[in-house]
Protein backbone atom coordinates (compact mmCIF):
# COMPACT_ATOMS: atom_id res chain seq x y z
CA UNK A 1 0.00 0.00 0.00
CA UNK A 2 3.14 2.43 -0.65
CA UNK A 3 1.17 4.73 -2.93
CA UNK A 4 -1.52 5.01 -0.89
CA UNK A 5 -2.01 8.82 0.17
CA UNK A 6 -1.87 10.00 3.71
CA UNK A 7 -3.69 13.28 4.63
CA UNK A 8 -3.15 15.27 7.52
CA UNK A 9 -5.32 14.19 10.57
CA UNK A 10 -4.80 10.12 9.45
CA UNK A 11 -4.85 8.20 12.81
CA UNK A 12 -2.28 5.66 13.38
CA UNK A 13 -2.62 2.89 15.84
CA UNK A 14 0.00 0.05 16.70
CA UNK A 15 1.48 -2.21 18.85
CA UNK A 16 5.13 -1.43 17.80
CA UNK A 17 7.46 0.97 19.84
CA UNK A 18 9.73 2.20 19.05
CA UNK A 19 13.21 0.03 21.08
CA UNK A 20 15.84 1.31 23.05
CA UNK A 21 18.41 0.37 25.46
CA UNK A 22 17.80 2.09 28.96
CA UNK A 23 16.15 1.48 31.52
CA UNK A 24 13.72 4.19 30.84
CA UNK A 25 12.14 2.37 27.66
CA UNK A 26 12.60 -1.18 29.15
CA UNK A 27 9.91 0.59 31.70
CA UNK A 28 8.09 1.80 28.96
CA UNK A 29 7.38 -1.58 27.04
CA UNK A 30 6.50 -3.04 30.39
CA UNK A 31 3.78 -1.01 31.14
CA UNK A 32 2.79 -0.49 27.45
CA UNK A 33 2.25 -4.38 27.47
CA UNK A 34 0.55 -4.51 30.89
CA UNK A 35 -1.80 -1.98 29.77
CA UNK A 36 -2.49 -3.75 27.21
CA UNK A 37 -3.16 -6.98 28.91
CA UNK A 38 -5.25 -4.65 31.05
CA UNK A 39 -7.12 -3.20 28.69
CA UNK A 40 -8.85 -6.52 27.65
CA UNK A 41 -11.61 -6.87 29.31
CA UNK A 42 -13.74 -9.72 30.47
CA UNK A 43 -15.56 -11.66 26.86
CA UNK A 44 -13.90 -8.38 24.81
CA UNK A 45 -11.81 -9.33 22.06
CA UNK A 46 -8.06 -8.83 22.16
CA UNK A 47 -6.39 -5.27 22.84
CA UNK A 48 -5.15 -4.44 19.43
CA UNK A 49 -3.28 -0.95 19.75
CA UNK A 50 -1.05 0.42 22.34
CA UNK A 51 0.51 2.84 21.03
CA UNK A 52 -1.44 5.74 18.52
CA UNK A 53 0.37 8.35 16.74
CA UNK A 54 -1.59 11.48 14.21
CA UNK A 55 -0.46 12.50 10.42
CA UNK A 56 1.13 16.11 10.65
CA UNK A 57 2.32 16.15 7.09
CA UNK A 58 0.48 13.98 4.28
CA UNK A 59 2.06 11.90 1.65
CA UNK A 60 2.60 8.16 0.43
CA UNK A 61 4.31 5.47 3.42
CA UNK A 62 7.63 7.10 2.18
CA UNK A 63 7.10 10.68 2.96
CA UNK A 64 4.68 11.15 5.43
CA UNK A 65 5.28 12.35 8.88
CA UNK A 66 3.68 11.52 12.11
CA UNK A 67 3.46 13.71 15.49
CA UNK A 68 3.90 10.99 18.58
CA UNK A 69 4.22 11.33 22.63
CA UNK A 70 7.33 9.64 23.11
CA UNK A 71 9.63 9.36 25.82
CA UNK A 72 11.53 11.52 26.35
CA UNK A 73 9.32 13.87 24.49
CA UNK A 74 6.33 14.87 21.74
CA UNK A 75 7.90 13.84 18.32
CA UNK A 76 7.95 13.88 14.76
CA UNK A 77 8.92 10.81 12.88
CA UNK A 78 8.16 9.08 9.59
CA UNK A 79 5.16 7.34 9.08
CA UNK A 80 7.10 4.37 7.83
CA UNK A 81 8.90 3.33 11.22
CA UNK A 82 5.95 1.31 11.78
CA UNK A 83 4.62 0.01 8.39
CA UNK A 84 5.02 -3.51 9.87
CA UNK A 85 2.59 -3.19 12.49
CA UNK A 86 -0.22 -0.61 12.53
CA UNK A 87 -3.26 0.41 11.61
CA UNK A 88 -4.41 3.68 9.55
CA UNK A 89 -7.86 5.29 10.03
CA UNK A 90 -8.26 7.98 7.62
CA UNK A 91 -10.85 10.44 9.02
CA UNK A 92 -14.28 11.25 6.68
CA UNK A 93 -16.77 14.15 6.48
CA UNK A 94 -13.81 17.00 7.78
CA UNK A 95 -12.96 19.97 5.85
CA UNK A 96 -9.16 20.31 4.42
CA UNK A 97 -9.53 23.45 6.64
CA UNK A 98 -10.34 21.00 10.00
CA UNK A 99 -7.58 18.79 8.48
CA UNK A 100 -5.24 21.48 8.74
CA UNK A 101 -6.35 22.71 11.98
CA UNK A 102 -5.74 19.70 13.91
CA UNK A 103 -2.36 18.72 12.22
CA UNK A 104 -1.07 22.69 13.22
CA UNK A 105 -2.89 22.19 16.54
CA UNK A 106 -0.80 18.82 16.97
CA UNK A 107 2.49 20.01 15.97
CA UNK A 108 1.91 22.79 19.01
CA UNK A 109 2.63 19.46 21.02
CA UNK A 110 5.82 19.19 20.08
CA UNK A 111 7.20 22.97 20.03
CA UNK A 112 7.75 25.05 23.87
CA UNK A 113 7.25 28.67 24.42
CA UNK A 114 9.86 31.23 22.51
CA UNK A 115 9.84 28.77 19.01
CA UNK A 116 12.20 26.48 20.16
CA UNK A 117 11.78 23.09 18.75
CA UNK A 118 11.13 20.87 21.78
CA UNK A 119 8.55 18.51 22.20
CA UNK A 120 6.44 18.85 25.22
CA UNK A 121 7.59 15.90 28.01
CA UNK A 122 6.31 12.71 27.55
CA UNK A 123 3.98 11.52 30.31
CA UNK A 124 5.95 8.71 31.69
CA UNK A 125 4.78 8.87 35.36
CA UNK A 126 0.90 9.30 33.67
CA UNK A 127 1.32 5.46 32.52
CA UNK A 128 1.41 3.53 36.29
CA UNK A 129 -2.27 5.58 36.43
CA UNK A 130 -4.06 4.25 33.37
CA UNK A 131 -2.20 0.74 34.70
CA UNK A 132 -4.53 1.39 38.25
CA UNK A 133 -7.40 2.50 36.44
CA UNK A 134 -7.66 -0.95 33.47
CA UNK A 135 -6.92 -2.81 36.61
CA UNK A 136 -9.71 -1.58 38.78
CA UNK A 137 -12.29 -2.05 36.11
CA UNK A 138 -11.04 -5.50 35.62
CA UNK A 139 -11.31 -6.36 38.77
CA UNK A 140 -14.90 -4.49 38.71
CA UNK A 141 -16.24 -6.73 35.72
CA UNK A 142 -15.36 -9.86 37.32
CA UNK A 143 -17.26 -8.69 40.48
CA UNK A 144 -20.04 -7.91 38.26
CA UNK A 145 -19.87 -11.03 36.20
CA UNK A 146 -20.49 -12.94 39.33
CA UNK A 147 -23.47 -11.04 40.69
CA UNK A 148 -24.80 -11.30 37.38
CA UNK A 149 -24.29 -15.18 37.65
CA UNK A 150 -26.39 -15.60 40.57
CA UNK A 151 -28.90 -13.25 40.57
CA UNK A 152 -31.86 -14.51 37.51
CA UNK A 153 -32.37 -12.03 34.83
CA UNK A 154 -29.52 -9.61 35.41
CA UNK A 155 -27.03 -9.27 32.19
CA UNK A 156 -23.09 -8.79 32.29
CA UNK A 157 -21.81 -5.80 30.51
CA UNK A 158 -18.21 -4.55 30.49
CA UNK A 159 -17.49 -1.66 31.56
CA UNK A 160 -14.24 0.42 32.22
CA UNK A 161 -14.29 3.04 35.31
CA UNK A 162 -11.42 6.22 34.65
CA UNK A 163 -10.63 7.29 38.29
CA UNK A 164 -6.42 7.40 38.97
CA UNK A 165 -6.18 8.94 35.35
CA UNK A 166 -8.12 12.47 36.48
CA UNK A 167 -5.43 12.96 38.46
CA UNK A 168 -4.14 15.18 35.62
CA UNK A 169 -0.92 16.97 34.56
CA UNK A 170 -1.85 19.03 31.49
CA UNK A 171 1.95 19.90 30.63
CA UNK A 172 3.18 16.28 30.25
CA UNK A 173 0.92 13.69 27.38
CA UNK A 174 0.94 9.93 26.73
CA UNK A 175 0.30 8.66 22.90
CA UNK A 176 -3.29 9.08 23.41
CA UNK A 177 -4.06 12.08 25.14
CA UNK A 178 -1.94 13.84 22.52
CA UNK A 179 -4.56 12.18 19.30
CA UNK A 180 -7.78 12.80 21.40
CA UNK A 181 -6.84 16.23 22.61
CA UNK A 182 -6.11 17.43 18.86
CA UNK A 183 -9.65 15.76 17.99
CA UNK A 184 -11.85 16.56 20.83
CA UNK A 185 -10.78 20.25 20.24
CA UNK A 186 -10.89 21.04 16.86
CA UNK A 187 -12.94 18.44 14.92
CA UNK A 188 -15.51 17.64 18.25
CA UNK A 189 -14.65 13.64 18.23
CA UNK A 190 -14.35 12.53 21.05
CA UNK A 191 -13.00 8.69 21.63
CA UNK A 192 -15.71 7.75 24.53
CA UNK A 193 -14.01 9.08 27.88
CA UNK A 194 -12.24 13.05 28.46
CA UNK A 195 -8.89 13.36 26.64
CA UNK A 196 -7.38 13.08 29.70
CA UNK A 197 -8.50 9.37 30.25
CA UNK A 198 -8.71 7.87 26.58
CA UNK A 199 -5.94 5.13 26.13
CA UNK A 200 -4.65 3.91 22.29
CA UNK A 201 -7.70 1.03 22.73
CA UNK A 202 -10.39 3.21 23.19
CA UNK A 203 -9.00 5.29 20.05
CA UNK A 204 -8.99 1.93 17.73
CA UNK A 205 -12.24 0.83 19.14
CA UNK A 206 -14.13 3.68 18.23
CA UNK A 207 -12.82 4.33 14.77
CA UNK A 208 -13.20 0.58 14.37
CA UNK A 209 -17.20 1.10 15.48
CA UNK A 210 -17.50 4.23 13.75
CA UNK A 211 -17.02 3.21 10.17
CA UNK A 212 -19.36 6.70 9.12
CA UNK A 213 -16.67 8.50 10.39
CA UNK A 214 -12.83 6.87 9.97
CA UNK A 215 -12.03 4.93 6.84
CA UNK A 216 -9.54 1.88 7.11
CA UNK A 217 -6.62 2.37 4.93
CA UNK A 218 -3.97 0.35 5.83
CA UNK A 219 -3.53 -2.80 8.41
Amino acid sequence: MSDTYYRRGCIVATTQRERGRGWIEWLMSLVSWLIAVLSRMPKEARTRSTHSAIVVRSGTLETAMILEALWPRVQVAPLSKYASAMTVYRPKGISIDVLKRLATMAMRHAHLAGGRRRGMIYGLLKLPLFALDLLLSKALCYLWMAVCALVPGWTYRPFERRIFTRLNLIWIFVCSQVVARVYGEIAGIYFTHHWTRVTPDDIDDYCMAHPEQFERIYG
